[in-house]
């Protein structure tokens, strides 16, 4: 916030200097307090993240490591002052046990508690796309899948389904395959790439 602030002083002296009637400048450093807004899950001092994922489902194996993942991360951020050296972030960790109808649930419960969620698990993402873009919540999932990657507040950061299925085929040593998909766009990328 405060390079925020030189550059906005800075942008003003320019706008100054440019006119006719030159003032001299200086930089003014503010002694006065930050203000941070409050908003939905931040209370000027807590960013609070959700965490839907599958602990005790089907996909626990994998969605517990995605956790533990998750947990690190933010308790290094954490531990190095949090967001921006000022404030602390909050997990609140939600089981969803593999069941969509779950995951709306606590999605419904924590929708005016959190900033956006962290991570979302890819088998309970698509019933979820719908109200999180209406409720404008920002949501990170797990992996890239086509019916919702061009949701406009899903940041996909995992990678897309065509590059785990060309690394997995990549993986296997001396061996033939071949791939059958459908005309869906998932299916259309697939064999697009694997074509390659």
């Amino acid at each position: 916030m405060r390079a925020l602030r030189r550059v906005l002083i800075g942008l003003a002296f320019a706008t100054v200097g440019c006119t006719s009637s030159a003032i001299p400048t200086a930089l003014v450093e503010s002694t006065a307090p930050i203000r941070v807004e409050r908003t939905t899950g931040f209370d000027g001092e807590i960013v609070r993240l959700a965490v839907l994922a599958d602990l005790t489902g089907a996909g626990a194996v994998v969605d517990r490591e995605r956790v533990s993942g998750i947990e690190t991360y933010w308790a290094t951020v954490n531990s190095n002052g949090g967001l921006e050296g000022r404030f602390a972030v909050e997990l609140v960790i939600l089981d969803h046990g593999g069941d969509p109808a779950r995951a709306l649930a606590h999605l419904t419960d924590v929708v005016d508690d959190v900033v956006g969620l962290a991570f979302v698990s890819e088998s309970v993402l698509d019933p979820l796309v719908e109200p999180l873009v209406a409720a404008g919540i920002v949501a990170v999932p797990a992996v890239s899948t086509a019916s919702w990657e061009a949701a406009p507040t899903l940041l996909t950061v995992g990678l897309p389904v065509e590059a785990v299925v060309v690394s997995v085929f990549d993986a296997i040593d001396d061996s033939s395959w071949c791939v059958i998909a459908d005309q869906s766009p998932i299916g259309g990328r697939v064999a697009a790439v694997t074509a390659l």
